[in-house]
């Protein structure tokens, strides 16, 4: 599903269905893997795609309005200090969805862009997000 003129740091799209996410009262949400210890499968989800537990995980979640803003992020960066996560990069990329403006709309076009030659680092800025959007979703016009 191809999502454009997403508001920045007010919208994203739910990791389970697709569809955008309006309300910070639905989740940021990860497992524990019981048998490793590992926390995992970082989610941004509605309220109603929200997994359960099983035997094999522990399901763990915030409010996506307590990790919005300056707060947010330092609730972020703490959480990250005492997590053992399985791939931090899969933890980078919920803060960049939810504090780096225009991320959440461009990541959508990065695989194009990348195919492009372009940004093959994680090092996006603002500015590049803007880029992204601009150039490749006329594609979907």
């Amino acid at each position: 599903m191809e999502i454009e003129g997403l508001k920045p740091l007010e919208e994203w799209i739910c990791d389970v269905c697709g569809d955008i996410i309006k309300s910070t009262n639905d989740w940021l949400e990860w497992e524990t893997n019981n048998i490793t210890d590992k926390d995992e499968n970082f989610r941004l989800v509605h309220h109603t795609c929200k997994r359960t537990n099983d035997t094999n995980t522990l399901l763990k979640d915030l409010y996506i309005h307590r990790v919005l803003g300056n707060n947010g992020l330092a609730k972020l960066l703490n959480t990250l200090e005492t997590l053992n996560p399985n791939n931090v990069s899969d933890f980078t990329e919920i803060i960049r969805r939810l504090h780096l403006p225009y991320y959440e709309e461009a990541r959508q076009f990065l695989e194009e862009a990348r195919i492009n030659g372009e940004y093959f680092s994680t090092e996006l800025t603002e500015e590049d997000c803007k880029y992204i959007i601009d150039e490749y979703s006329k594609a979907f016009l």
